[in-house]
């Protein structure tokens, strides 16, 4: 499927939940249920066989994700689940062959948030199964652009992961604003990072989330990485800027684009 016929999917179910008052359900947080056919580049990346974080699909051998979701541990216990609506059955299992983490990921602040799977044998593309774009390097992300973060994380705070795939969509905050509600310092939120959320609250990612893909106009612009709890009032999810140059070099040599 194109990238802008997806894109229009998505759009459509934005506005149609919208229109039904589906965000006022408590899910991923504040989202609703949907079909790994609207957000096909999804994948749930599990270890020793147990969902922990999301990721993305770049090509059908490569992955990205959060670093920190890939961080002292082993290639050789990951597999990644494409294709399906729940984690725990269904679609292509694959077993993840290398773990490419950027060389400056930083815990404190978390910085540098990406890691790039190389996968045993190719996924196969088809319905449910597809390839996302990048968004160009060094593109600005306007303010009040609403992207779609999806996952099988927690669908409130201090929850459980969920058996099938929520989504929900939530508008970037600009930088400045980010930061002084993080405490207004630069160390805090970076260049490698981008902010989304609503200021009343209510519609975010959570944990079980991490890795997974905040998706715009068809491409991929975020990576769902940390932020003080789920959907707080006030508090906005923090996510890793696929935009930035040094963030989208770095998925690019790895991934062969």
């Amino acid at each position: 499927m194109a990238v802008d016929s997806q894109s229009k999917i998505q759009n459509d179910w934005l506005h149609s939940s919208v229109s039904q008052g589906a965000f006022l359900d408590d899910k991923i947080v504040g989202g609703e249920q949907v079909s790994i056919d609207t957000f096909p580049y999804q994948v749930s990346l599990q270890y020793y066989g147990k969902h922990i974080c999301g990721g993305t699909i770049l090509n059908p051998q490569h992955i990205v994700t959060a670093a920190h979701c890939t961080n002292g541990l082993r290639a050789r216990y990951f597999t990644v689940r494409a294709g399906s609506s729940e984690h725990v059955r269904g679609g292509q299992l694959v077993q993840v062959d290398r773990i490419h983490q950027h060389p400056l990921y930083n815990t404190q602040p978390l910085d540098y948030d990406v890691t790039v799977l190389k996968l045993k044998k190719p996924l196969i593309m088809g319905n449910g199964v597809m390839a996302v774009n990048l968004v160009p390097a060094d593109t600005a992300l306007t303010p009040g652009t609403v992207g779609f973060i999806s996952g099988w994380g927690y669908q409130q705070e201090g929850g459980q992961v969920s058996d099938r795939l929520y989504a929900v969509g939530v508008p970037i905050i600009d930088k400045d604003s980010c930061r002084k509600i993080y405490g207004n310092t630069n160390n805090v939120i970076t260049e490698r990072m981008i902010c989304a959320g609503y200021n009343e609250g209510g519609k975010d990612s959570c944990q079980g989330d991490s890795g997974g893909p905040f998706v715009a106009n068809g491409n991929l612009i975020g990576i769902v990485s940390w932020g003080y709890g789920c959907a707080r009032v006030g508090i906005p999810g923090v996510y890793t800027n696929v935009a930035d140059e040094n963030i989208s070099r770095f998925i690019r040599l790895l991934a062969n684009f």
